[in-house]
């Protein structure tokens, strides 16, 4: 059986029959697999999934979907104090931010989008709200 190499994609095996594109090389068995294991070896591309979930993962490391909701709940059924409210409002400025902030990484596809740095911190009245819920 035939081996290819398609410099563009993770290498692929050919059968018989197959007709390898214009990209393709032909290779023994022994480079195909040199080949493959060092395209396996090698780091991803970064993609925008992975700062979204940067940015979602540190969210939800304050709130949680469910903390998310409580705390709407909480505020929306008028139990919340005036400093709750305020929390919570400082708890939407914040998501917005935080967004933003991905944004502005894919944008740039910065490979450093996991350094704090980028981030902005979230105050302690939200992370106490959100504890409380």
């Amino acid at each position: 059986m035939p081996f290819y190499i398609d410099r563009t994609v993770t290498p692929t095996v050919f059968y018989e029959g197959d007709l390898p594109s214009e990209t393709m090389t032909q290779v023994s068995e022994e480079q195909w697999k040199v080949a493959y294991a060092r395209a396996m070896a090698a780091p991803l591309p970064l993609r925008p999934y992975d700062i979204n979930q940067e940015c979602q993962r540190r969210i939800y490391a304050v709130a949680s979907p469910n903390t998310q909701q409580n705390m709407t709940a909480y505020v929306t059924a008028g139990m919340a104090s005036d400093d709750e409210k305020d929390a919570f409002r400082a708890a939407l400025t914040w998501v917005a931010a935080m967004r933003e902030a991905a944004r502005k990484l894919v944008a740039a596809m910065d490979i450093t989008y996991r350094d704090d740095s980028h981030w902005p911190e979230c105050s302690a009245a939200v992370i106490a709200f959100a504890k409380k819920l």
